[in-house]
């Protein structure tokens, strides 16, 4: 009896974890059947009596104050993802010290605005993306094109959730799972005024991208379009040439420079550039995804002394990496295949990024800029990073450019010949050159 009673306690020892996971599980089961399921029965329909005594008042009261805590919740939530927000900045956007330059008082705007939040974040109708773009971007006169956005975020290729390109295509991503149709035409021709003739150009970019639908497409086919622009360029007789890239903000170095710049430059050209950031975790995964997408084989180092380099920014900058970009007129062409005046009509979207390089190369060569103003315009497609409650894209560029001589290009603005603000002064400017 004693080595019964002796296995019997042996074998409970053994098996104590075991039995006491049964014990436990039996009994959450039992508290769910008894209590947590007419609890949530009773709190989803108070005025049910569920327990058959009068318990619903007590409950539809319990609701309220669940209520009330699960909007207290959703508030902090909102103010803690300002809060992250802010400290993104300050760790990543290169343009503080910009911003303040130009009169923007960013501590007491920032204060003003977390107290605004704890008196209207608590209502449900209250819109966190609205409230940070109206009430507290829109203060930063579009340096880095800052913003918040909801964007969806669904059964996506790895490709789109880089921290740099969400939702944008290039001629390297190619699958047999994308069933890819053609847009008609990429380009459009024409005349505007006697002498002055018209191109209009859609997308720098070969493979585009339906944010809505969520589809991949192609804009063109790049050995089609080359030669389809080079026999316009040949056969044109004109004593000026307006090209029309309004709309276009991505994709400069792989259409511009080839297609448009090389076939019609009178002699080689070449330019430096700089691109500067902090130490901040997103700047410099963003630096070195910047570097891999576009091909620059350039180290980080530290800031090279630049004349013009702004002081109060360069504190904040910690590393740059150098960008030359080599232009050369195309082989065997002893002449532009245009040897008129060559016009640009852009409008703010490519003035933003990294696409102040090209235009100043442009601007270098000769051609003309025509600046139409467009305050909707959407910019380079810069880097964004995910805000921990609310799930939406906080989006700006943490890469400061500047030209050889460390002028930002954000600070400097649009550069440009002539602003227009519609068809008619974009030949007037023609006219009267």
């Amino acid at each position: 009896m004693r080595l019964q009673k002796m296995l019997i306690q042996v074998f409970f020892y053994e098996k104590r974890h075991f039995l006491r996971r049964i014990y436990w599980t039996l009994a959450i089961s039992l508290l769910v059947l008894l209590f947590v399921v007419p609890l949530t029965l009773a709190l989803r329909s108070p005025d049910v009596d569920i327990f058959g005594d009068d318990h619903s008042r007590v409950f539809a009261q319990f609701r309220e104050v669940f209520t009330e805590a699960r909007q207290v919740t959703r508030t902090n939530q909102r103010i803690q993802d300002f809060s992250v927000m802010l400290w993104l900045l300050n760790e990543n956007y290169p343009f503080l010290d910009m911003a303040e330059r130009g009169g923007v008082d960013l501590l007491t705007l920032a204060e003003a605005r977390l107290a605004d939040m704890e008196e209207e974040a608590y209502h449900w109708a209250f819109d966190l993306v609205s409230f940070t773009n109206e009430r507290f971007f829109n203060e930063f006169d579009r340096l880095g094109n800052v913003r918040l956005i909801s964007e969806p975020r669904g059964d996506t290729e790895p490709w789109m959730m880089e921290p740099y390109f969400f939702g944008y295509r290039d001629w390297r991503f190619t699958s047999a799972h994308w069933d890819m149709g053609i847009t008609e035409s990429n380009f459009a021709a024409g005349y505007l005024d006697d002498g002055v003739a018209y191109l209009q150009i859609t997308s720098f970019m070969e493979e585009g991208f339906d944010r809505p639908r969520w589809e991949s497409f192609r804009h063109f086919y790049f050995e089609e379009e080359r030669a389809a622009l080079l026999a316009f360029f040949t056969e044109l007789d004109a004593e000026s040439l307006v090209i029309d890239i309004r709309g276009v903000h991505s994709g400069f170095g792989d259409y511009f420079v080839p297609l448009l710049l090389e076939p019609n430059l009178h002699e080689p050209m070449s330019g430096r550039f700089y691109a500067m950031h902090s130490a901040g975790d997103m700047a410099m995964r963003v630096s070195e995804a910047f570097r891999d997408w576009y091909g620059w084989d350039a180290k980080v180092a530290r800031l090279p002394e630049l004349p013009y380099l702004n002081e109060t920014d360069a504190e904040f900058l910690h590393y740059s990496f150098a960008m030359n970009i080599d232009v050369a007129p195309m082989a065997n062409a002893e002449t532009p295949l245009f040897a008129g005046q060559m016009y640009l009509l852009v409008d703010s979207g490519a003035f933003s990024g990294p696409n102040f390089m090209y235009l100043q190369l442009a601007q270098d060569a000769g051609w003309r800029i025509l600046y139409y103003e467009d305050a909707t315009a959407a910019g380079w497609g810069n880097s964004y990073v995910v805000l921990p409650h609310s799930r939406f894209n906080l989006r700006f560029n943490p890469l400061y450019f500047t030209d050889a001589y460390g002028r930002s290009f954000e600070e400097m603005g649009a550069f440009y010949h002539a602003r227009v603000s519609g068809m008619d002064e974009v030949v007037q400017s023609v006219v009267e050159r």
